[in-house]
């Protein structure tokens, strides 16, 4: 019974946030999406990524400002030239890539390292690829190497990146000035440049403020957006603004630049696999719930006109619906789609183009 009244309570207080969320004039935000309910959305499954996308805002009721996908180094080029970008800027969206260091095969020994990029052993295929970028006509957002501070993401460097942050980030460093100056030099300058570390880049120990950011820093003249993988990582329902990971990114980040959460979402347990959680997938999008995602998507609503830096947000990986109405569920868990489409309709969110 105390079960159902906090449950009944907190739906409540939801509600009473979906009536009152404070918008400031708009629009002024980029609402985005990294959709991939299959597991097959990527560069080379454009259909299935297509098909996600048109998911999403079908569910949503709008377009998305961002669609977000994925590309290896060597992933593209004018032999394959972003189909999906393609199609993006043609439905009026801004595509945003992810540009990985590795290349194809994954792998510690198949990625170029920091010294091949910086002698310009790769110059050859960046000046292709910049000749794609340039070809769109349109604004694309590239976050190139992201959470370059971490371990997983060392291969470049050949240091590990959380044990010696300064050698690695000195030749982060070169290897990011270098592929900027090649791109915007052979005509890209409609490419913006995400720079975006890990959260624990800017959160240590304890919620402390961390300054390891810094080392990874190219320098305001290479970097167009500030952003991070900003997470709730937990199964609490914790709001944004009481998040250390927010909080210290946004307090370092915001006298820099405009800034954006290059992913973004929150953890929980799966409402399918576990249907007496108190969560829920409800197929008609009815009744709301109060799972750690619909907190953190629909905090973000309420808060983001407080953090006037931020100016794009992308969420991973959002929920969709199948043909059959059942509730796809990957990172974004089901009632997270509910608070989506009532942030996607606030005038505030409703910005399409950088």
């Amino acid at each position: 019974m105390r079960k159902l009244i906090n449950a009944t309570l907190l739906s409540a207080s939801l509600l009473a946030l979906a009536a009152s969320g404070a918008d400031a004039s708009g629009p002024h935000v980029m609402l985005g999406v990294h959709a991939n309910q299959d597991g097959q959305a990527d560069i080379y499954n454009v259909n299935a990524s297509k098909a996600d996308v048109i998911a999403v805002e079908s569910a949503i009721g709008r377009k998305l400002g961002i669609d977000s996908e994925y590309s290896p180094f060597d992933g593209f080029g004018t032999s394959f030239p972003l189909p999906q970008a393609q199609w993006d800027v043609q439905n009026g969206r801004t595509p945003m890539l992810t540009w990985n260091y590795n290349v194809r095969g994954e792998g510690e020994g198949n990625c170029p390292k920091w010294y091949q990029i910086q002698r310009g052993d790769y110059d050859a295929q960046l000046i292709d690829q910049a000749q794609v970028l340039k070809a769109l006509g349109h604004p694309i957002i590239v976050r190139l190497y992201p959470a370059m501070d971490t371990s997983f993401h060392s291969c470049p460097y050949d240091v590990d990146a959380v044990k010696d942050p300064v050698t690695a980030g000195q030749r982060f460093v070169i290897i990011w000035r270098h592929i900027v100056d090649v791109v915007r030099g052979h005509g890209a300058t409609n490419v913006q440049w995400d720079w975006s570390p890990n959260s624990h880049a800017f959160t240590g120990s304890g919620g402390r403020a961390s300054t390891v950011w810094k080392n990874f820093d190219p320098g305001s003249d290479y970097v167009d957006w500030y952003g991070s993988q900003v997470y709730q990582p937990t199964n609490d329902a914790i709001e944004v603004e009481n998040s250390p990971f927010f909080l210290n990114w946004y307090n370092q980040m915001a006298p820099r630049g405009r800034l954006i959460f290059s992913e973004t979402n929150a953890g929980g347990p799966d409402p399918q696999r576990d249907p007496n959680n108190g969560f829920g997938c409800d197929g008609s999008m009815g009744r709301l719930r109060h799972s750690p995602q619909a907190v953190w998507e629909y905090s973000i609503g309420k808060y983001m006109p407080k953090y006037p830096a931020v100016q794009a947000i992308v969420l991973f990986s959002s929920t969709g619906l199948r043909g059959d109405g059942e509730c796809i569920n990957y990172v974004q868990r089901g009632d997270g789609m509910t608070w989506l489409r009532t942030i996607a309709h606030r005038p505030y969110f409703a910005k399409m183009s950088p």
